[in-house]
Order: structure tokens, then C-alpha cells, then sequence
């Protein structure tokens, strides 16, 4: 599977997604390809790899995926995204950057939140949207509310790895991810442990921020090499990306 296609599925689990969508996502042989684009992307390794993804390694999953071997039902991810990623409730663990950052660096704001976290529309969120407007790229109504969502920012990350340059990919990962260990923590926190999919997100979540680890890793290092070539959307391992990049 490639690098994008990883990211869109990832985005699919944190925000509402039709279920023709879902099925085609968690097919066996589909579900069996993003494993295996995790394989290196291990959150107990202290830091990220640049290695590159073969799909005739060993079949056995490592310690790291076996809780996401099987995806949760249709139902059961729907309702842990009512219960946890609807704002306003008190189990609330709502995916969107800005809640994790301070508000805004700017020190001639005068609210009186500026620098604390927990709200909405900060630094991020603007940023997003001004990055959608610099692309004339259009968001549905009722994500403009957010355009600092995580599902959305996985989904810009993925359309840069497919069209944009190594450098822009590694600057984006390195403006709008970090905050992904607070938000593992928070779900970690918050989410049921008697909850059928507490352990699939909290993991998936972990791997999430490994990937990107390791994406922003992959990128610095052609970025390094001087490749300024528009990304290929197919994976940064395969021969056909070496030989371009060369």
C-alpha cells in the first residue's frame, strides 16, 4: 500500500465515514496491505526509522499491530466516534489540533485564553485555512468549523505526498503533528477500557504518530539527497521511486 492511501485510511477512523466506504476499507486483502505499511512503525521504538516497507517480510505481525489485526465493526466505530469525538461531553476527546496547542504565539493578542489550550480555532485552524484557500481547495460545510481536524490534516498530508516536494511534507509534519502524543494521551485517559474499542484506537493512535514519525523521517532524508521532484503516489520503498529520486 502506498504512503497516501495509508493516511486516508488512518483520517477515516477519526471522523464519520458511509459505510460502503468502511467495508471497502476493512476488506481482508486491504486491511492485510495497511498492516503491512505499518510493519516499521513500532511506538515503543525510541525514534524513527528510515527503513523501507518489502511485502514479502514474515507474516507474523509484530507485538505492536496484533491488537489492530482485526478492525472494529461498523457499529462499534461509529459509536466510540459518538462517544468520544463529539465535543461537549465529558468523556470529550475530540481530534482538532488547536484543543492541544496554546491558542496563538502572538503576544499582542488580549483574550484572556490566548495562551492556554483547550479551545477552539487557534494558530492551527487558521493556518489550515489558509492553506486550503492558498490551493483553492474546498472543505464541506460542516468541517470548516474545524479545519484543523485531524482527519482533514491526514488527508492534506496524503495529498502532498502525492503531489507536493519532500521539503513541503516534512514542514507540514513538523507545523501540525506534534501534538498527537497529548492527544494519545487524553484518549488513553478518557476512553472506557471495558469499551470494545478503546485498545484498537489507543494503538492505532500510537501507530499513527509513528508513521508520521517515520514520514517526516523519509522526507528529510530525500530532502537531504537535494530531491526537489514532485512525490510519487506510490510508496517511498519501491524501486520506481529510488530510481526517479536518483
Amino acid at each position: 500500500m502506498d504512503t497516501a492511501s495509508a493516511l486516508d485510511i488512518f483520517a477515516a477512523f477519526y471522523a464519520p465515514v458511509s459505510l460502503h466506504d468502511y467495508t471497502w476499507m476493512t476488506r481482508p486483502k486491504g486491511w492485510q496491505e495497511f498492516l503491512m505499511a505499518l510493519r516499521d512503525c513500532d511506538p515503543t521504538e525510541p525514534g524513527p526509522s528510515v527503513r523501507y516497507l518489502q511485502s514479502d517480510q514474515a507474516e507474523r505481525l509484530p507485538k505492536h499491530l496484533r491488537l489492530l489485526k482485526r478492525p472494529p465493526s461498523y457499529s462499534e466505530l461509529s459509536g466510540f466516534q459518538r462517544r468520544y469525538f463529539t465535543g461537549g461531553l465529558p468523556q470529550s476527546v475530540v481530534p482538532v489540533e488547536s484543543l492541544y496547542r496554546q491558542w496563538t504565539v502572538r503576544t499582542d493578542s488580549e483574550l484572556c485564553f490566548s495562551h492556554e489550550k483547550g479551545f477552539y480555532n487557534g494558530d492551527a485552524a487558521g493556518h489550515m485555512r489558509y492553506l486550503y484557500q492558498s490551493l483553492d481547495l474546498h472543505i464541506e460545510s460542516e468541517q470548516q468549523l474545524h479545519p484543523d481536524h485531524l482527519s482533514l490534516e491526514l488527508s492534506f498530508a496524503a495529498m502532498l505526498v502525492g503531489y507536493g516536494r519532500p521539503a513541503d511534507v516534512a514542514l507540514f509534519i513538523g507545523e501540525h503533528f506534534g501534538w498527537l502524543s497529548d492527544f494519545s494521551d487524553a484518549l488513553k485517559e478518557k476512553a472506557s477500557p471495558t469499551d470494545s474499542c478503546t485498545a484498537f484506537m489507543c494503538t492505532l493512535t500510537d501507530c499513527l504518530a509513528a508513521f508520521i514519525e517515520q514520514l517526516k523521517a523519509q522526507a528529510q532524508h530525500f530532502q537531504a539527497l537535494g530531491v526537489a521532484c514532485q512525490m510519487c503516489p506510490t510508496d517511498w520503498g519501491r524501486k520506481e521511486k529510488e530510481n526517479l529520486c536518483k
